[in-house]
């Protein structure tokens, strides 16, 4: 199975795909939020199209108190909006949510171990950050199926 994972911020949304039989995410593109949503949800599904993904994966920001907040309820409606699209284009990939965690954190820690200042960082921090909550969403994945 071919995933396509989901980091949506403010300014850019972070990919990712990953690839359930060989378990790895790779990064991807960073695409700018300034866009209009038609324009987005097209980028995104060229890289369905181009990958032949089967699942969409959005990471869902849950604070320590697993509560949702604003960030949360803006993730669900790209989220469903998303999946409307897709739907009106006769596709149906099931779009679903995973805890991103820590994953911004983790990968701003690891881009400033190779020497990334944080200007830098913008540019590829997302991405870094969908790739990571993969991995795992992967790594559990490989665990359950043993």
């Amino acid at each position: 199975m071919k995933i396509l994972a989901l980091d949506i911020g403010h300014k850019r949304i972070g990919t990712a795909i990953g690839d359930s039989k060989i378990g790895i995410a790779f990064p991807q593109e960073i695409l700018v939020t300034s866009d209009s949503k038609n324009n987005i949800f097209s980028e995104i599904f060229k890289m369905v199209e181009k990958n032949a993904i089967t699942k969409i994966l959005v990471g869902y920001p849950k604070n320590f108190s697993n509560e949702g907040d604003e960030q949360c309820e803006r993730c669900r409606d790209f989220a469903d909006n998303f999946e409307d699209y897709l739907q009106s284009l006769g596709k149906k990939i099931p779009v679903d949510f995973i805890s991103e965690g820590i994953s911004t954190q983790i990968a701003t820690k690891k881009l400033r171990g190779i020497g990334f200042s944080e200007k830098d960082q913008r540019g590829q921090k997302d991405s870094i950050a969908a790739a990571v909550f993969l991995q795992e969403y992967l790594d559990q994945k490989i665990i359950s199926d043993e």
